[in-house]
């Protein structure tokens, strides 16, 4: 699409009813109807492309619609755009924010979808965007979700710009994946920005130190993950603006040792850094930085448990059964999202020992 207009009427598709916060009404029915519409846009979208580097699916977990529709589509386009890259943007559900009784249900089943089909996922949690702004709001604590939607778009904007404008760093989705996932499901990546915009209550960093500092701080990122906290597998570094390049290449051995990230035979070079000229739009610089945490499993935890907990009582299961699931997938989900959290933790103890065991396995890594 041309930049003058990225997002043509011809693009959108749109349903008659919703699907009620329910997982299987997105993947199994309402969803299922309307996948046809939208893999003919993406088709066309595609086939207007010189170089598509891969697909962005984007959404709530908690509805019906961001976790079950996403789902089918990150398999339908697995299957038919196998050569294409795959990165999902789950937005995580926070109870204060989003009142969904089946939310635990629905993320977890979106999880499982996502070990098998995507292959990078940047996670955002909405729990971590309320209490910044929160903060920044001091003393009304006014929460306005207009901010909180323009904070991830601000994100994705960045996210995406490796791989749209000339950078230093091959930062391609391919390119990203293999460098920072030591294993197709430890994939999932906790993002930070570290000059969130004015009205959010940060003043932007002026020197290159200060933005590699600020990106280490738990603030700048988008998910309750501690960076301080666990394992740091992987991560990439970015800054845009007009920075010293010479110093930048200088700077780069402190940003290594200040991310402590851990040497894992997988993913040798597990530290990825890069320089884009290009500025966001009205913001003379920015920097921004991607982390594969293993403290990232205190939120998929948290969840995993809020799952057990609905499913042992059996609430509102009937409603997905009724349209189409069957038990078993509600085991297999608890159980995948089981196995991800251990896997994370085993880069904690052993990480070398770890990846031998995945090998044992028979497992790609």
């Amino acid at each position: 699409a041309s930049r003058a207009n990225p997002f043509p009427p011809e693009c959108y598709v749109s349903g008659k009813s919703g699907t009620c916060g329910n997982w299987a009404t997105g993947c199994y029915t309402e969803g299922a109807e309307l996948s046809g519409q939208v893999l003919d846009v993406v088709r066309q979208r595609i086939e207007i492309c010189d170089s598509p580097q891969g697909m962005i699916l984007m959404g709530s977990t908690a509805g019906g619609t961001g976790s079950g529709m996403n789902s089918l589509l990150m398999e339908k386009c697995q299957e038919e755009f196998c050569d294409i890259p795959i990165i999902w943007v789950p937005i995580l559900h926070s109870q204060e924010i989003v009142d969904c009784p089946t939310a635990a249900y629905n993320t977890v089943l979106s999880l499982s979808r996502a070990l098998e089909f995507s292959h990078l996922s940047y996670v955002i949690e909405n729990a971590a965007l309320a209490d910044k702004h929160r903060e920044a709001f001091k003393p009304t604590n006014e929460l306005v979700h207009r901010d909180l939607d323009t904070a991830g778009v601000d994100l994705l904007s960045n996210l995406t710009s490796s791989f749209r404008f000339p950078c230093s760093m091959n930062a391609t989705p391919r390119k990203m994946a293999s460098n920072l996932v030591p294993h197709p499901s430890i994939q999932f990546m906790t993002p930070g920005l570290a000059d969130y915009p004015k009205r959010f209550g940060f003043t932007p960093p002026r020197m290159l130190t200060e933005y590699y500092d600020r990106l280490l701080d738990p603030v700048t990122k988008y998910t309750t993950a501690n960076p301080l906290n666990g394992v740091n597998i992987a991560a990439a570094v970015y800054v845009r603006g007009r920075f010293n390049h010479g110093l930048c290449r200088e700077d780069r051995e402190r940003i290594q040792q200040n991310f402590k990230v851990i040497s894992i035979s997988a993913i040798p070079d597990g530290q990825k850094f890069g320089v884009l000229d290009i500025a966001p739009f009205k913001i003379r610089r920015s920097g921004f930085s991607i982390n594969n945490l293993t403290s990232i499993t205190t939120i998929f935890g948290s969840i995993c448990e809020d799952f057990k907990s609905l499913l042992h009582q059996k609430k509102y299961l009937e409603r997905y059964l009724r349209e189409g699931m069957e038990t078993e997938e509600f085991s297999e989900a608890q159980e995948k999202c089981s196995d991800l959290i251990w896997k994370y933790q085993g880069y904690e103890v052993e990480p070398h020992l770890h990846d031998e065991k995945e090998d044992e396995d028979g497992e790609d890594v």
